[in-house]
């Protein structure tokens, strides 16, 4: 008997340069890669959608650049989106195993009611990761999850004219376990991290201050908060309303540092 062949080999990981190299546009690298590849990008402005169907890694020629949270200066990397169109977030993944790796400056500018987040994570597993990015809507959110494990590593969260960060469980009703670790959530005009309907993140290590509403409003969810540095934030810093169960109320004040209130039978605040 014959064995076989074997199964064809994968091409070694492919590295395509974008704006001063392969190709002009995020769009166009997208269509040449393949799992696994990376996308490296020249300093510059780039004024387009990234949707993100692959499980590739973005990130920039310049990783040891720091840009600040409003500009990304001469050797930084700057993706924004500006559309009259609805529902348009700058950055979308729906894949798991996507990956990027800042320094990056991700803007936003699409009005409409809900959906409406700079970046977009819809069901991504552990592997997809947003590292190191400064992050800003001038219309809603920041981040939104939508269930999946995504983890949110690094990141600035800032001036924002909804919430920093929102999280939710995906259309199904599963609940979503992302790690929002080591961020700065600050400045926004709601709260700083808005989890409903059954969402079971990991909040560790942040620092949420300055935002309009409260820094962790919590809704109908469970999930893991410790660690965080969460003052100055205008209406509170922690707002519970129907917990559920596993995620016990006297646990998240003693772990980050507050003082627990009753403000209603079913809500409680923390200052």
């Amino acid at each position: 008997m014959v064995a076989p062949p074997p199964p064809p080999s994968r091409a070694a990981e492919t590295i395509i340069t974008v704006g001063q190299g392969d190709v002009q546009t995020i769009a166009e690298a997208l269509k040449l890669a393949n799992d696994g590849d990376t996308i490296l990008l020249s300093p510059g402005m780039y004024r387009e959608r990234v949707i993100l169907n692959k499980a590739v890694t973005l990130t920039t020629v310049s990783a040891a650049f720091s840009p600040s949270p409003s500009s990304p200066g001469s050797e930084g990397v700057e993706i924004i989106w500006e559309t009259d169109q609805p529902y348009e977030s700058t950055l979308v993944c729906t894949v798991d195993g996507a990956a990027v790796k800042g320094p990056i400056l991700i803007k936003h500018n699409s009005y409409s009611i809900a959906n409406n987040y700079a970046v977009q994570l819809i069901n991504c597993g552990s592997s997809t990761i947003i590292d190191g990015c400064f992050i800003s809507s001038e219309t809603g959110s920041g981040i939104g999850i939508e269930g999946g494990e995504p983890q949110i590593r690094n990141c600035t969260l800032k001036n924002c004219a909804r919430s920093g960060v929102m999280v939710f469980s995906d259309l199904d009703g599963t609940p979503g376990a992302p790690k929002i670790q080591g961020c700065s959530i600050e400045s926004n005009k709601q709260h700083g991290v808005l989890v409903r309907d059954g969402a079971e993140p990991v909040v560790v290590g942040n620092k949420i201050q300055g935002n309009g509403g409260y820094g962790l409003a919590l809704q109908g969810c469970a999930g893991e908060y410790t660690q965080n540095k969460i003052k100055e934030n205008s209406k509170g810093q922690v707002a519970i309303h129907l917990l559920l169960d596993g995620l016990a109320s006297a646990r998240i004040a003693e772990e980050n540092g507050l003082e627990m209130k009753m403000i209603t039978d079913t809500t409680l605040k923390m200052m």
